[in-house]
This record gives C-alpha cells, sequence and structure tokens, in this order.
C-alpha cells in the first residue's frame, strides 16, 4: 500500500455470504471483559455474548518506545492499514524521513516511502539490519540492496530524543549526532494484545500461553495468530496464524488437523 504497489481495494477480502455459512459477523463490537464463571463476553455497548468455547485472535499493536518526543506531530507508527493511510496522505509534504526500526517492518516502511522522493534514513540500534533473521552476511548484502534504493542506513545508532517544539525537526542520537527531519515512522516491533486474556486470569508472557492445541489454561478458551504464544514462540506472519487457527477449530470440533 505504502510503496504504490496495491490499492486498498486489491487486498480487501469479500464479504463471506452468511446464508452459506455457519456463523454470524458483528462488526462495529469492541469486547472489553470476559467472565470465565459466567462463560461470557461483554462488548463496550452492554452487550453479553455467551460462549461455549471462545477464541482470542486479538493480534499484536505497534510498540512505542519510551523516547522523549514520540507524541510530536509528525510521528507515525506503521503497523496497520490506517496507518499506511496516514503515511500515504503524509507523502504530499514529507521530504527528510527518518525510520527508527532496521527489522522487516521498517526496511518495508523505507522502501515504499523511497518511492515517493522522500529522503529516508534507517536507524537501527543493532550492529546489522534484521539483527533477529540475519548473520552479518546476509545482513550486509541486504544493507547494499537497501543502499542502492537510495535510503540511508545508520546501524549500531541508539535514538535519545525526537526534537521539536510544534513539529518533528530532528532526532537526537546517543552520541550527540542530530538527523534533520520533518516525519519519523516508528517500527521497533510489535507487543500482543494480551490485556482481555490477562484480566480475564489467563496466563500470559509475550502472548497468551497456550498448548500444541492452542488452549489456554482453560480448556474451552483458544488463542491463535499473533496474541498467542506457544512455548518460546509468538509468530508474527500469516502462514503460521492460519494453521494456528486451523489447529484451533480442529480441537473445538473434534476433528484431526491436516
Amino acid at each position: 500500500l505504502l510503496g504504490g504497489d496495491v490499492q486498498f481495494g486489491d487486498i480487501m477480502l469479500p464479504a463471506p455470504a452468511q446464508e452459506q455459512e455457519a456463523f454470524n459477523i458483528h462488526l462495529g463490537q469492541r469486547a472489553i471483559r470476559v467472565d470465565r464463571d459466567r462463560r461470557s463476553v461483554e462488548t463496550a455497548d452492554g452487550t453479553i455474548w455467551p460462549f461455549e468455547k471462545l477464541v482470542f485472535a486479538t493480534g499484536s499493536r505497534a510498540f512505542i518506545p519510551n523516547i522523549p518526543g514520540t507524541n510530536i506531530p509528525g510521528v507515525y507508527a506503521f503497523r496497520t492499514a490506517d496507518d499506511a493511510s496516514a503515511l500515504l496522505a503524509r507523502t504530499f509534504s514529507a521530504r527528510k524521513v527518518t525510520i527508527l526500526g532496521g527489522g522487516l517492518l521498517g526496511l518495508e516502511a523505507a522502501r515504499g516511502l523511497s518511492r515517493w522522493n522522500c529522503e529516508v534514513k534507517v536507524v537501527e540500534h543493532e550492529n546489522r539490519l534484521m539483527p533477529r533473521q540475519l548473520d552479518e552476511t546476509a545482513a550486509e548484502r541486504l544493507r547494499t540492496n537497501i543502499e542502492e534504493l537510495g535510503v540511508k542506513i545508520l546501524t549500531g545508532s541508539r535514538v535519545a530524543e525526537i526534537c521539536g517544539e510544534h513539529r518533528v525537526e530532528k532526532i537526537l542520537l546517543g552520541d550527540g549526532t542530530e538527523l534533520e527531519c520533518d516525519t519519523v515512522v516508528i517500527c521497533t516491533g510489535v507487543r500482543a494484545n494480551t490485556n482481555l486474556a490477562g484480566d480475564a486470569g489467563l496466563p500470559f508472557d509475550r502472548g497468551i500461553l497456550v498448548n500444541d492445541q492452542m488452549q489456554t489454561r482453560d480448556p474451552d478458551i483458544y488463542a491463535v495468530g499473533e496474541c498467542a504464544q506457544f512455548e518460546t514462540h509468538v509468530v508474527g506472519l500469516v502462514g503460521p496464524g492460519y494453521a494456528q487457527a486451523e489447529v484451533a477449530a480442529a480441537a473445538i470440533s473434534g476433528k484431526q488437523a491436516s
């Protein structure tokens, strides 16, 4: 979306034909409480939704680090379609963009914004790009490819502050270096949305803890996708999320997952 490869209409899933499916979809209903004793979910409008089985598929949210200045106008997260829309609108005025985070999301943002006549810098506090996925040799090759797009890479650099009185004006690094910019995009990872589960007394760590059937400590409650943690693993990709959903559906229905 951000790079202009697709439009919003290209990625929208068609609405299911509910009369042909064994489920109902209720949009605009924000869950605020899970009552495990009464086996019900309460939504913000006061509606009580009883359940026999419950699945948490609450995903994750952008992690905003504790850096002074993240609330200044001109600072953006890059996580959702709404974030992409906001950044697309920003491309009409942005000229100097600094991206915090040299992981996959930060590099995707850099590639997308570099197509809109923006001067783009990526600041990564580790000593290489995508430090969780790549070794030094692979990261150096990736760095070369990214720099060929016109993106400047700064690794081993800690951001101390985002500066600006009424709008973003510069980034101050830990070594005192100043990077002039008018837009900052924060791509410093995600955090699982575990609040509802935690408030309901379900154990969580980086995600909601599940077994190999995607069950939480409550055998009637499951978790799948980016909000779920199996052993020490929390997955952030759609493929494993689909696989987890299949496992949970099979367990709930009493069928064997393929």
